[in-house]
C-alpha cells in the first residue's frame, strides 16, 4: 500500500509540473502573439513557409528573401508539421513548440528514472529542465526548429537505455531533419557511445557518427546549394573558417587559443556563468554528457555573432543545453551520492540547483528587454493597449493572398499569402498596414526611423488610399498596384 501511494504521489507530481509549465510556456509564447507582440524575424519566416508547405509549395519566403527556406537552414520537420496549419493557422508552430518542450521534459524524466533509479532525482531533473532559462528565452522569441529538434535528444538516450534500437534511429532521424546543425550533437552522441558505453552500444555510436556526418555534408554541399540556386551554405562562419574541415584544423592547431576564445569578452563570461550556475558545473563530473555540450559551446562561443553567445537579452541559441545540463547534473549528483555516504549531500545539491535556476530565470532578460515577471502585469494581457480589435478589423479588409507590407508586429499574422514584406520594404505591395503606436515604441532605432520616415512619405503620396484609420492603426491601398483576384 505504501509503495502504491508513493507511485501515485510521483505521478501527481509529474502531472502538476507539466500543467504548471504548460501554462507558463503558453503565457510566454501565445499571449504575445494574440496581442500582436511577436515579430517578423523569425516567426513570420517559419509561418509563411508552413503556409506554403501546407499548400504543397516550397516557397518563396519573402521575409527571408530566399526562393525556399530550404536554401537557408535545411529543416524538413516543417513538412511533417504542415497539416497542422489548417487547425491552428499562425499559432501552429508556437503550439507545436510548447508541446515539444513538454515532450522533451518527459524524455528527461524517463531517462533519469532508468539511469538513476531515483524518483526524486528524476522529478528534480524534470523541474530543472522545464525551468531552464534557455527554454524561456527561446519561447519568448517566436519559433525555431532547433527548439523542437533538441527535444528528441533525451528520448534518444532513453531508447538506448531501454535497448529499443529501432526507436532510437527513428528519433535520430527526427533530430536530424529538425535542423541540419543538430547533426553535430548527434556526432558527439555517437562519440560518447563509443567512449563510455558498453561494447554492444559502440556499433550504434559508429553508425550514428556516419549517418549524421553524411547527412550534414549532403545538406551543405548538395541540398542547400540546389535550393539556393547555386548559392552556398552560410551558417559555418566561425573561428576563422568557413568549412567543417577548416574549423576543425584551426581548433586542433591552436587548442589553448581556442579555449581562450570561449571567455574573451564580458558577455561570453557572463553567459558561461549562466550555464555553470544552472547545473553545468556538475556536468563536468559526467564526461559522457559534457561531451554533448562541446559542439554547442564551440558554435555559440566561437561565433563572430554576439547574438549566439549572449544569454541576457538573448535569443534561441542556448535551448539545446537544457537536456544536457538537466540530465548531466542529476547523473552527477547520483554518482556523488553513491561515492559519499551522506544522504544530505543529494538534497543540498538539489536545493542549491533549484535556487540558482529560479534566480537565473527571474533575472534574465528576453530579447525585447522584458523579464518573466511581465506575466504578472495587467498591461501584458491588455488587448486595448495592443489595439488588437482595430488591427483585426483592418486585417479583415485585406483580400486573401493580396501582397502586403506590414509593420513588424503585424507580419506574423499575415503570412497566409505568397508575398508579405516587413515595412518599409514594399516592392509594389498592394496593401500597407501599420500600427503607428508599435512603430513609435520599437526598440530598434534604425528600423523605427526608417519605417516612420517612409510612413510620412506615404501620407503625402496620392498613389495610396487610406481605407482604415482608427487609433493609430492604418491600412493603405496602393492605387498603382491594383489587386488581381486569384
Amino acid at each position: 500500500m505504501k509503495l502504491k501511494a508513493q507511485n501515485k504521489n510521483f505521478r501527481n507530481a509529474i502531472i502538476f509540473l507539466i500543467m504548471v509549465f504548460f501554462i507558463l510556456y503558453s503565457l510566454i509564447s501565445l499571449v504575445p502573439h494574440y496581442n500582436f507582440r511577436t515579430t517578423a524575424w523569425d516567426l513570420s519566416i517559419f509561418n509563411q513557409t508552413l503556409y506554403h508547405y501546407a499548400h504543397f509549395n516550397l516557397g518563396p519566403n519573402t521575409i527571408r528573401d530566399v526562393p525556399t527556406l530550404l536554401a537557408d537552414h535545411f529543416e524538413l520537420i516543417l513538412i511533417l508539421l504542415a497539416p497542422l496549419y489548417f487547425l491552428f493557422k499562425t499559432y501552429t508552430l508556437l503550439i507545436v513548440q510548447i508541446f515539444a518542450v513538454i515532450f522533451g521534459g518527459i524524455g528527461v524524466l524517463l531517462f533519469l528514472k532508468e539511469e538513476t533509479q531515483d524518483k526524486i532525482l528524476s522529478i528534480v531533473g524534470l523541474l530543472l529542465f522545464y525551468s531552464f532559462f534557455g527554454i524561456f528565452i527561446a519561447l519568448a522569441f517566436g519559433y525555431h526548429n532547433n527548439v523542437v529538434g533538441i527535444m528528441f535528444l533525451p528520448w534518444l538516450l532513453y531508447f538506448l537505455k531501454k535497448q529499443k534500437i529501432g526507436f532510437y534511429y527513428v528519433f535520430l532521424f527526427l533530430l536530424l531533419i529538425s535542423r541540419e546543425d543538430l547533426a553535430f550533437i548527434a556526432v558527439f552522441l555517437g562519440l560518447a557511445l563509443i567512449l563510455f558505453e558498453e561494447k554492444k552500444f559502440k556499433i550504434h555510436g559508429i553508425i550514428t557518427i556516419i549517418i549524421s556526418s553524411i547527412y550534414f555534408f549532403l545538406v551543405i554541399k548538395v541540398f542547400v546549394p540546389y535550393f539556393a540556386n547555386g548559392g552556398s551554405y552560410v551558417h559555418l562562419s566561425i573561428y576563422e573558417g568557413s568549412s567543417p574541415f577548416e574549423i576543425l584544423k584551426n581548433i586542433i592547431a591552436r587548442p589553448l587559443y581556442t579555449i581562450s576564445l570561449l571567455f574573451n569578452s564580458e558577455i561570453k563570461r557572463e553567459s558561461m556563468m549562466f550555464l555553470l550556475a544552472s547545473g553545468g558545473v556538475l556536468v563536468f563530473l559526467r564526461p559522457k554528457y559534457l561531451l554533448l555540450a562541446v559542439p554547442l559551446l564551440f558554435r555559440n562561443f566561437l561565433s563572430s555573432s554576439v547574438e549566439k553567445y549572449r544569454v541576457d537579452y538573448g535569443f534561441h541559441y542556448f535551448v539545446e543545453f537544457a537536456p544536457i545540463i538537466s540530465i548531466g547534473a542529476m547523473a552527477a549528483i547520483h554518482r556523488l551520492r553513491k561515492a559519499i555516504a551522506y544522504p544530505f549531500l543529494k538534497y543540498s545539491f538539489i536545493c542549491i540547483l533549484l535556487f540558482a535556476n529560479i534566480f537565473l530565470l527571474l533575472n534574465v532578460h528576453f530579447f525585447d528587454g522584458s523579464k518573466l515577471t511581465r506575466i504578472f502585469l495587467p498591461s501584458y494581457y491588455s488587448t486595448d493597449l495592443s489595439k488588437r480589435n482595430e488591427l483585426m478589423e483592418a486585417i479583415k479588409l485585406i483580400p486573401y493572398n493580396a501582397s502586403v507590407s506590414a509593420e513588424n508586429a503585424l507580419v506574423p499574422h499575415l503570412t497566409n499569402r505568397d508575398n508579405i514584406l516587413l515595412f518599409p520594404e514594399e516592392n509594389n505591395s498592394e496593401y500597407i498596414i501599420l500600427s503607428i503606436t508599435n512603430l513609435q515604441l520599437s526598440n530598434d532605432i534604425e528600423y523605427r526611423e526608417a519605417a516612420y520616415t517612409r510612413w510620412q512619405e506615404i501620407e503625402q503620396d496620392e498613389g495610396y488610399q487610406k481605407i482604415y484609420d482608427k487609433r493609430g492603426v492604418i491600412l493603405y491601398k496602393n492605387l498603382l498596384t491594383p489587386f488581381a483576384e486569384p
